[in-house]
C-alpha cells in the first residue's frame, strides 16, 4: 500500500536520522526513494530541509538518474525554501534541468529562473557558472524590457552580484548605477525597488572598497526604506532605549532597512567614524534579532551578520565612545560565538575559502580573547567547529574541513590554557577530527602526529580508549602493522576495568575493539604479545555477549576472539583456559546456529586445542574438544568438506596418540571417523602435512580399525623394520619437542623404538631409549609402580 505524504515524511526522517549515524543507510534512502521518485521526491526535499544531510545528496544522486516529468521538477523547486543552505545544491540541479528543457523560455518566469539559477550557482560557490547564467539572463531580459522593467532589472542585480564576488567591480558597479538610473527614470526610485536598487549599490562599492560612495548609497536605501515604513532612517545615540517594532508591522521593508543601517555602519567603521557606527549597527542588530526570533532559518544568517558587524564597530568604540560600548556590549558579546560559527558555515556552504580562513581565525581568536569564567560556552565552540569540519568532509570539501579543523585546535589549546584540564576533551576531539582530515587529504605523517598526540591529551580512561582505537585504525591503513597492534592492544588493556557487560553499547564496543585487536595479533604472529589480562578479557566478552541479533561484522569479531584466545592459550600450554575460551565459542555457536563464522571458527580452533590438550597430558580434554568436532560434523551430514577435513585432521592428531597409550580406543575412533578421515578431501590434503604415502596411510587405518596393530617380531622384513626404526624416530622427537619427556605418548613410542631397535641388532641404542624411560617413570610414578617395575624387567632382558 503506498504511503500518504505524512507517513513518506515519517519514514523518509527516521531513515535520514539512522544514517547521520550509519553510513550504509544512505544507500537504503536511495532504494527507497527509487522505488516512487515522483511521489517522493517532495516529502524528501521537506526532510532534507528539516533534517539536513544526507537526504539532500540522495536527492542529488536521484536527480541525475532519474528523468521526472516538469511538473514534478516544478513542485518540488517550490518546495525548497530560499533561505535554506542544505538543498542548495538540489534547488540549482532542478533549475538547470527546467532551464534546459525550455519549458519558458523568452517569458520573464524564464529570465526569472535563468536569474535564480545564476544566484544559486553563486550560492553552492559554483562562481564561473553563476556568471555565465547571469549574464545569459541578462540577455534574455533586455527585449522585454519595456513591458516587464523588474525582470531586467533582477537579471541585471543578480549579475551585478556575481561579478563582485568574482572581483570584476567596475562592471558589478556599472550594473548597479544602470538599475538605480533606470528606476530613478521610472520614477519607481522611491518605491522598495528603487531602496533594493540602493542597497545594492552600496554593497557593491563597499566590497570595492569605496567607502565614501558606498555609505551615500547607503544612506538613500536607508532613507527610500525610511519613508516606506515610517521608521526613521537617522540613528538612535546609543545608550538610549529604542522602541520594539510590534511583530505585526514587522515585514521585508524593515528586514531592508536593517541591512542599510548595517551596510552604513560598516562603512563608518572602515572611515574610523566609532561613534556613529555603533548606533546603526545596534539600531539594525535589534531589527533583525527580532526578525530572527520570528523566522530563524530565513533570517538566521543576517542576524549573524549584523553581530558580528556590531562587534567590530564595538570594538572600534570601545576607547572613542566608552558608554556607548558599555550599553551595547550585552546586545552583542552572549551571541558573538554562536553567530561567528554560523557565517563561518555559511562561508563554507559558498565554497568562499578565504572567508572560511578568515572567519576560522576569527573564533579561534574569540576563544582566546572573550572573558568569562564559566567554559561551557568555550567549550562548545570548539565542539561545534569540530562538528563544521567533519561535515565539510563529509560533504567533500577538505579544504574547508582542514580550516575548520585546525581552529577547532587552535581554539581547544587556548581552553586549556584558560580552563586547565576542561579543555582536554575538546583538545582531543579537535585532533581526532583533524587527523581524520589530514588522512584524507593523503597527509599521512601529520594525521599519525595528530592522532598520537590525541592519546596524550586524553584526561580519563575512556577518552583514552576512543583516542587510542583511533590511532590504530589510522596505523593500520598506513600499513604500520605493529603500531596498530600496539595501540588497540593500549585502547582496550584502558577499556578493561572500564567495562560492564550490563551495559550494551560497552558490549559492542569492547567486542569490535577486542576483535581487531585478536586480528591484528594474528596478522602479525603477535598473539604472543596479549597479555594474561587481554586474554581473559577476550574470553569474558565471548560469555557476557547479549544473545540477540547482531550484525555481520559483529559476528565476526567475535570469531575472532575465540579462535585468537584458544591459539593464544595454546601456545602458553595452558589447557584449562584453551578449555574455557573453546566452551564460550561454543555457546555463542549454539546461540547462533546460522552464523558460519562462529561454527568455521569453533571447528578450526578444535586442532588447536586438541594439540596443546595432548602435550599436556589432559587427554579427556582433547578427547571432548574433538568430540565437540564431531557433532558439528555430524550435524552438517558430510556436506562441507571444510568442516570433514577439520574433523579428519583433530581425530588424526588425537590417533597419533591413542594408539600408543590406548589401543582400543583408538580403533574406536578410526571405525567412529573412518569417513573423515577416508575422504577424499582429507586424503588429498595429506601430503601437504607430510603423509606422501596415502594408500600406506589406509592400510594403517584399517590395521588399527580392525585390532590388528602394527605388530613386529623376529620375522618382521628387515625394510619394514627400517622403515618403522625412521618413523618412530620422528615421532619420539616430535612428542620430545611439543610434550617433554615424562608424556605418556613420549614414553609409549620411546619403549616402542626400543623394541624395533632390538630386533634390528641395535642393542645399545636399544638399551638407551628403555634406561631414560625407565628415569621417566621413576620421576613420575615412583620405584613401585607396575609400569615402572615392568620396564625394568624388559630392560634386564636385554
Amino acid at each position: 500500500m503506498p504511503f500518504d505524504e505524512r507517513q513518506a515524511v515519517n519514514a523518509l526522517t527516521v531513515l535520514t536520522r539512522l544514517a547521520q549515524r550509519e553510513q550504509d543507510v544512505g544507500e537504503w534512502i536511495h532504494r527507497a526513494l527509487l522505488a516512487d521518485p515522483a511521489g517522493l521526491l517532495g516529502p524528501a526535499i521537506q526532510v532534507g530541509v528539516e533534517t539536513g544531510h544526507p537526504m539532500p545528496r540522495v536527492v542529488d544522486v536521484l536527480l541525475g538518474e532519474v528523468d521526472l516529468p516538469t511538473e514534478v521538477l516544478v513542485a518540488a523547486r517550490a518546495r525548497i525554501p530560499p533561505y535554506t543552505s542544505a538543498l542548495q545544491s538540489t534547488a540549482a540541479l532542478i533549475t538547470g534541468m527546467l532551464l534546459e528543457r525550455g519549458a519558458v523560455a523568452g517569458t520573464p518566469e524564464g529570465v526569472g529562473l535563468a536569474a535564480e539559477h545564476a544566484e544559486r550557482l553563486l550560492e553552492t560557490g559554483d562562481l564561473d557558472r553563476a556568471v555565465r547564467m547571469a549574464r545569459e539572463a541578462l540577455a534574455l531580459a533586455r527585449p522585454l524590457a519595456a513591458d516587464h522593467p523588474h525582470v531586467l532589472l533582477h537579471a541585471a542585480r543578480v549579475l551585478s552580484a556575481c561579478l563582485s564576488v568574482a572581483g570584476d567591480h567596475d562592471e558589478a558597479i556599472h550594473l548597479a548605477e544602470q538599475s538605480v538610473g533606470l528606476l530613478t527614470q521610472l520614477r519607481l526610485d522611491g518605491l522598495a525597488a528603487g531602496a533594493a536598487a540602493w542597497y545594492a549599490l552600496g554593497e557593491r562599492l563597499l566590497r570595492a572598497g569605496l567607502s565614501d560612495r558606498a555609505l551615500a548609497a547607503f544612506d538613500r536605501a536607508a532613507v527610500a526604506y525610511g519613508a516606506l515604513t515610517g521608521a526613521p532612517a537617522a540613528a538612535v545615540p546609543p545608550g538610549r532605549t529604542v522602541p520594539a517594532v510590534p511583530p505585526e508591522e514587522v515585514g521585508e521593508l524593515y528586514y531592508g532597512l536593517a541591512l542599510a543601517l548595517l551596510g552604513r555602519a560598516q562603512v563608518l567603521d572602515d572611515l574610523k567614524r566609532p561613534a556613529e557606527a555603533l548606533p546603526a549597527a545596534v539600531r539594525a542588530l535589534g531589527m533583525l534579532r527580532e526578525r530572527a526570533a520570528q523566522a530563524p532559518d530565513a533570517y538566521g544568517l543576517a542576524h549573524a551578520k549584523a553581530v558580528l558587524a556590531t562587534a567590530r564597530c564595538l570594538a572600534s568604540a570601545v576607547r572613542g565612545d566608552p558608554d556607548g560600548a558599555a550599553a551595547a556590549a550585552p546586545l552583542v558579546l552572549p551571541y558573538l560565538m554562536a553567530a561567528a560559527l554560523q557565517v563561518l558555515e555559511d562561508a563554507g556552504v559558498r565554497r568562499r575559502l578565504d572567508e572560511v580562513r578568515s572567519g576560522a581565525a576569527y573564533l579561534a581568536g574569540l576563544v582566546k580573547s572573550m572573558s568569562g569564567e564559566d567554559p561551557d560556552p568555550f567549550v562548545a565552540a570548539v565542539d561545534a567547529q569540530v562538528d563544521l569540519g567533519l561535515a565539510w568532509l563529509a560533504d567533500d570539501r577538505p579544504a574547508e574541513a582542514a580550516l575548520a579543523a585546525a581552529a577547532a585546535v587552535e581554539s581547544a589549546q587556548a581552553l586549556i590554557e584558560r580552563f586547565g584540564e576542561v579543555g582536554r576533551l575538546p583538545l582531543q576531539r579537535a585532533l581526532m577530527a583533524r587527523s581524520r582530515i589530514r588522512e584524507r587529504a593523503a597527509d599521512v605523517e601529520a594525521a599519525l602526529a595528530d592522532a598520537a598526540e590525541a592519546v596524550q591529551t586524553a584526561a580519563h580512561d575512556l577518552d583514552r580508549v576512543v583516542a587510542a582505537h583511533t590511532q590504530s585504525i589510522r596505523l593500520g591503513r598506513a600499513g604500520r602493522g605493529a603500531e596498530a597492534f600496539a595501540a588497540e592492544r593500549d585502547a582496550v588493556e584502558h577499556l578493561i576495568p572500564l567495562y560492564r557487560p550490563d551495559q550494551t553499547d560497552q558490549v559492542f564496543a569492547a567486542v569490535h575493539m577486542t576483535g581487531r585487536l585478536f586480528v591484528l595479533a594474528e596478522e602479525g604472529d603477535r598473539l604472543a604479545e596479549l597479555g594474561d589480562d587481554v586474554l581473559r578479557f577476550g574470553v569474558s566478552v565471548l560469555t557476557s555477549f547479549p544473545g540477540h541479533r547482531a550484525e555481520a561484522r559483529i559476528l565476526d569479531s567475535l570469531a575472532f576472539i575465540g579462535f585468537g584466545a584458544i591459539r593464544a592459550y595454546g601456545a602458553r600450554d595452558d589447557p584449562a583456559n584453551v578449555a574455557a575460551a573453546h566452551r564460550a565459542l561454543t555457546a555463542l555457536t549454539t546461540r547462533y546456529p546460522a552464523a558460519e563464522v562462529l561454527r568455521d571458527a569453533r571447528v578450526m580452533a578444535a586442532f588447536n586445542a586438541i594439540r596443546c590438550h595432548l602435550r599436556n597430558g589432559r587427554l579427556d580434554l582433547a578427547t571432548a574438544a574433538y568430540e565437540d568436532v564431531a557433532a558439528l560434523a555430524e550435524a552438517d551430514g558430510g556436506t562441507d568438506e571444510a568442516i570433514l577435513v577439520e574433523q579428519a585432521k583433530c581425530a588424526n592428531v588425537l590417533l597419533n596418540v591413542l594408539v600408543d597409550v590406548d589401543f582400543a580406543r583408538a580403533a574406536e575412533l578410526v571405525r567412529a571417523a573412518g569417513p573423515a578421515l577416508r575422504s577424499p578431501a582429507y586424503l588429498a590434503v595429506l601430503p601437504r602435512m607430510g603423509e606422501d604415502d596415502p594408500p600406506g596411510y589406509l592400510e594403517w587405518l584399517d590395521q588399527i580399525a580392525s585390532g590388528q596393530g602394527v605388530v613386529v617380531d623376529q620375522d618382521t622384513d628387515p625394510a619394514v623394520l627400517a622403515t618403522l626404526d625412521a618413523d618412530h624416530r620422528a615421532t619420539l622427537a616430535e612428542r620430545l619437542r611439543t610434550m617433554g619427556e615424562d608424556h605418556p605418548a613420549t614414553l609409549a613410542v620411546r619403549i616402542n623404538l626400543a623394541e624395533i631397535l632390538r630386533l634390528r641388532g641395535l642393542r645399545g641404542e636399544a638399551v638407551a631409549e628403555l634406561t631414560a624411560a625407565l628415569e621417566s617413570y621413576r620421576r613420575v610414578h615412583g620405584a613401585d609402580h607396575p609400569d615402572t617395575r615392568a620396564v625394568e624387567e624388559r630392560l634386564a632382558g636385554l
